[in-house]
């Protein structure tokens, strides 16, 4: 809980129609104003959403398309500079593993360099989610860590773009 004295906590979600970040946004917006004073809601989709709350503000841009610029532009209009914690769910599939490499890592560069030039100091916090890739499954048996999955598994052979990041 925030005290009296601390000021409320700023969310900035990328990926905000997905599983994961619409998720985080209803999480974010069962909490108290004193806790979480805005929620900035991010995706390339007009927003799925259907949460009624003033406190989300949703910015509806191609991170792929837009310039670093560009997108801090549109954070600058929701109060971008107030952001306190970043969290990062964009992803987009690809069969090529190459490209499925460099767009995503892209994706998630895009949205710190833009959060940073916004924000800059005023992040505490960036959390970034990651799946069961790690492991290996998307490559089949060959090349997938031992059964049950451990964080203590090494990493498997080839690109993953959770390894860039």
């Amino acid at each position: 809980m925030t005290s009296s004295t601390t000021p409320a906590k700023v969310a900035c979600v990328w990926g905000a129609n997905g599983i994961s970040g619409m998720a985080m946004i209803e999480i974010l917006a069962q909490q108290s104003r004193s806790e979480w004073s805005k929620i900035i809601s991010i995706s390339r989709r007009p927003m799925l959403s259907d949460i009624e709350d003033d406190r989300i503000h949703f910015i509806s841009i191609d991170i792929m398309k837009a310039s670093v610029d560009e997108i801090a532009s549109e954070l600058i209009k929701v109060d971008g500079h107030t952001i306190t914690h970043m969290f990062h769910y964009t992803y987009i599939e690809k069969m090529d593993e190459n490209e499925l490499d460099e767009v995503n890592k892209t994706l998630l560069q895009k949205a710190l360099d833009a959060t940073e030039k916004v924000a800059g100091k005023n992040v505490q916090c960036i959390s970034l989610q990651t799946g069961y890739k790690y492991y290996g499954v998307h490559k089949g048996p060959k090349y997938m860590a031992p059964i049950p999955f451990s964080e203590e598994a090494s990493r498997h052979e080839g690109l993953n773009f959770y390894y860039i990041q």
